[in-house]
């Protein structure tokens, strides 16, 4: 009787316990590769040995002739000779560049090639890939039937795949079904519509992210964890959408005499104004959205026993010396360590 309490005690503790084996990453999301100073110091302190890359983007342009064509763009270039970290390159696919896919062999042999080509001259190795896209039931198919394709390219041969999950693909699974990957990187940012007008936070909602997770456990892939550590503004004209702003704080707002706060994070321009290289009109409004380290810290606490294995890489999203000024090694230990 005594050994069966201590089992249970043991299980108990276990579970409390939550994740024992913890990594922690980065996702690197310029188009020139160059870790600062800051960088290195900050991949130090947490200890971070690997680093999510991504490589480049799958997009479409139409022609002049209307026929649409699939593109990489926004390819990263290497200022640095080599790297002591491990290397994860990730592929980023727009729901159009699947949706125009009607070739997915001559497409994944495409996308193996210029893989191929930019791992090899920047000496990156890598043991997985990562494949990002945000797919719909429409396009469900097209996007699994070309990862499937992309098992069978030779320089993907004994790699491990890995494929972003959308919190939505976790609640809705049996209309966006299950990636056929090894494992799944779950995206805890971007959960509202940016575009929608209003005072909400498009990044993180916490209510939105709870009702989210109760669905977490029964998920049957592996799942890391992708917490997001950026800002940026919205500008809207009309109460409609005008554009994404990524080179404006919130502090640089309040400080500017044409703009007065409407609602939380919510700020009004009061006359036509032309600033940061922006033209603004009367009336338009600028919604400033972030995270906090508090609201990580939460988020973190929450999602701690919901997942259904004992090890996990917690990557932030992203990389950069602006970014981690707000956001110091040592609250991102903290809120690894909740989980």
């Amino acid at each position: 009787m005594r050994g069966l309490y201590l089992a249970l005690l043991l299980l108990i503790c276990s579970c409390q316990n939550g994740i024992k084996e913890k990594q922690i990453s980065f996702y690197y999301w310029r188009t020139d590769f160059n870790i600062s100073a800051r960088e290195q110091l900050c991949l130090d302190s947490l200890h971070a040995k690997t680093l999510y890359i991504r490589l480049f983007d799958l997009d479409t342009i139409t022609r002049s002739d209307k026929h649409i064509d699939i593109i990489p763009i926004s390819k990263i270039t290497n200022s640095e000779n080599s790297t002591s970290r491990n290397i994860v390159p990730v592929v980023y696919m727009t729901r159009e560049a699947i949706l125009y896919a009607s070739d997915t062999d001559s497409m994944a042999a495409r996308i193996a090639r210029l893989v191929q080509q930019m791992t090899k001259e920047y000496q990156w190795h890598f043991d997985e890939i990562q494949w990002d896209c945000d797919w719909t039931p429409k396009t469900k198919q097209l996007y699994f039937d070309l990862l499937k394709k992309l098992r069978y390219q030779p320089i993907f041969s004994n790699k491990k795949f890995s494929a972003t999950i959308r919190l939505h693909q976790i609640k809705h699974r049996s209309m966006a079904g299950i990636p056929p990957v090894d494992k799944g990187l779950l995206m805890c940012y971007n959960m509202g519509n940016l575009k929608e007008y209003g005072h909400r936070n498009s990044i993180f909602e916490a209510e939105i992210a709870a009702d989210y997770l109760k669905h977490l456990s029964t998920y049957p892939l592996n799942l890391d964890i992708a917490l997001p550590l950026f800002q940026w503004t919205v500008w809207f004209r009309d109460q409609r959408f005008k554009g994404l702003i990524r080179d404006v704080n919130e502090q640089s707002v309040v400080n500017n005499p044409n703009f007065i706060q409407a609602k939380e994070h919510l700020y009004s321009c009061q006359s036509d104004t032309a600033w940061l290289d922006y033209h603004f009109q009367k009336g338009d409004e600028l919604r400033f959205e972030s995270v906090s380290i508090d609201q990580l810290m939460k988020f973190s606490n929450d999602l701690r026993g919901r997942t259904h294995h004992d090890s996990m890489t917690i990557l932030f999203f992203h990389l950069s010396p602006d970014i981690l000024k707000n956001y110091p090694a040592y609250e991102l230990q903290k809120i690894v360590d909740q989980l």
